[in-house]
């Protein structure tokens, strides 16, 4: 990582911030709250296996619409269809792999998004490398968190 990449640690900026985890064994996203949500939501099979196989049912399908910041500070709206609502499920996720994938489909793009996991960080990458997200892996549970 370049001495310029400043991270922006695990702090809300505002009062509407919440905590997105970023989990690159999650299949697709993931968010409990319905307000993430633009658009219809479907119902659908799908079962969500967790920890220990915990099993969570009752999930719809949707277009989640995330704003975060990019290393520079300037805040990003992100679509990303085929999303899971969860609402027992008490966690918003991304999957930096469903986020990259969805991105793509149906686009001529260069570059797509992509994401770099170190020891330190995960750095999320888009808009054909021009902006990037640097998200400090948790000194206490090794784990991404940005908001």
């Amino acid at each position: 990582m370049s001495s310029t990449t400043r991270f922006h640690h695990s702090v809300p900026t505002d009062t509407d911030s919440e905590a997105i985890g970023v989990d690159n064994r999650a299949s697709a996203c993931i968010s409990h709250k319905i307000d993430d949500f633009i658009g219809e939501l479907h119902d659908t099979n799908r079962v969500i296996v967790g920890f220990n196989g915990s099993r969570t049912s009752n999930i719809k399908t949707g277009t989640l619409r995330w704003n975060w910041t990019d290393d520079e500070g300037i805040s990003h709206s992100h679509i990303i269809p085929n999303s899971f609502y969860c609402p027992s499920g008490g966690v918003r996720l991304l999957s930096p792999q469903h986020w990259a994938q969805e991105i793509s489909k149906n686009r001529s793009i260069p570059h797509p998004p992509s994401c770099v996991t170190t020891s330190q960080y995960i750095q999320l990458i888009w808009g054909n490398n021009k902006y990037r997200k640097t998200i400090p892996l948790g000194m206490k549970d090794n784990v991404g968190t940005m908001y």
